[in-house]
């Protein structure tokens, strides 16, 4: 449900943008003012749900689980920095970059959640560890350790030999709306 509200949105945002680019293009006669003294509502109940959902979101959070969050920008995680019980990195624009070849895995299914609105997720692993990975783009590339493919809607999942009996595991779920997505071998 999550993947699919940010689809929504991203293509809200796409819409918008589209109609706003026609307008200027064409050179049609448009009131921002009237829009925004319309719309406005609008605006405040979306913001109204955010924080709600937002709020309810952090309550069933894992305590053990790293929680990065940001607007926009860069988010680098890498040796001390990690949390390898398990990491929840949401970014909406930008480069999410994930180096795990430091980190040390206890015996246990260790979980990772790795989301971007447009932008990059990079994800670096160890050799040692075997992993059970989706990712998903609505519209860009998957390149999950050499198997690329691109498009709208790509969706690529892989499954190590022996993940289902191993002691120490680690389950990635990666997304982006527009972007790529890339998780390889050290």
């Amino acid at each position: 449900m999550r993947t699919r509200s940010r689809l929504l949105l991203g293509l809200l945002l796409i819409i918008v943008g589209g109609v706003f680019m026609v307008i200027q293009v064409f050179n049609l006669d448009f009131d921002l003012g009237d829009m925004i003294s319309t719309f406005w509502p609008v605006a405040l109940i979306l913001t109204g749900f955010y924080l709600i959902w937002r709020q309810r979101r952090r309550r069933h959070t894992d305590p053990d689980v790293q929680v990065v969050e940001k607007a926009f920008g860069n988010i680098k995680l890498s040796g001390a920095d990690l949390n390898p019980d398990g990491i929840d990195a949401e970014l909406g624009v930008g480069e999410i970059r994930i180096d795990l070849t430091g980190a040390i895995f206890g015996n246990k299914e260790h979980q990772m959640r790795v989301q971007v609105g447009i932008g990059e997720v990079k994800i670096i692993l160890p050799k040692n560890i075997p992993i059970s990975t989706k990712a998903s783009v609505g519209i860009g590339v998957a390149n999950l350790f050499g198997r690329r493919e691109s498009g709208m809607g790509v969706d690529l999942n892989f499954v190590s030999e022996g993940y289902a009996t191993a002691a120490k595991k680690l389950r990635i779920t990666a997304g982006t709306g527009i972007g790529e997505i890339d998780i390889c071998r050290d």
